[in-house]
């Protein structure tokens, strides 16, 4: 569904970063909230998250130039998002927002701790955060939909989309209290 012009006016123009998960950052410990927001940042041009790393095989024959960043005002949420949308587990003392950003990884089985106070949380669909190493270059970030962790899957399958923008500064609340029977309403 399209937004109406008066909604559109309320989006700002953003930088989307574009930086790709290779193996050595998605590694069985090494995917946190803090380390994909720091891979999904990268902006090192000597990186392996920098440029065309897939170069071996068929799925690596694509003529297209990948950058780092992109400006726009609708782009998909990172994985990161959801880490930082944590507040702290709403069924555990041991899963605080501190444990849950820091050393809790997105595939793990108890990640599902510190989503369950996720104000951002997905029950699958697709992130903006490709995933790229020397054989494929067709993988995404993605909330598989029989668990609740951040995975990369080949963008072959149908899953759904959760869009994200940024608001202009001079946006305010006019309306409303944040609840489902009652949402904010915006303007300038």
């Amino acid at each position: 569904k399209r937004l109406n012009e008066n909604a559109q006016q309320l989006i700002s123009n953003a930088l989307w970063y574009t930086g790709a998960y290779n193996d050595t950052n998605i590694g069985s410990a090494a995917l946190t909230t803090k380390t994909a927001y720091i891979n999904e940042r990268n902006n090192n041009p000597n990186s392996i998250n920098h440029g065309k790393y897939c170069s071996n095989g068929i799925i690596c024959n694509d003529t297209i130039e990948h950058t780092l960043a992109w400006i726009g005002k609708v782009a998909l949420q990172y994985p990161s998002d959801s880490g930082y949308a944590i507040s702290g587990s709403s069924d555990s003392t041991e899963y605080t927002r501190e444990k849950c950003i820091n050393d809790v990884t997105l595939s793990s089985s108890t990640y599902i701790h510190c989503e369950k106070s996720s104000w951002a949380r997905s029950l699958y669909g697709w992130f903006l955060s490709p995933y790229a190493n020397n054989t494929c270059s067709h993988y995404a970030g993605d909330v598989y939909q029989y668990s609740d962790t951040a995975l990369f899957g080949g963008t072959g399958y149908s899953y759904g989309v959760h869009p994200s923008v940024y608001l202009k500064s001079s946006v305010k609340i006019t309306g409303g209290d944040g609840s489902s029977t009652n949402p904010y309403t915006l303007g300038i």
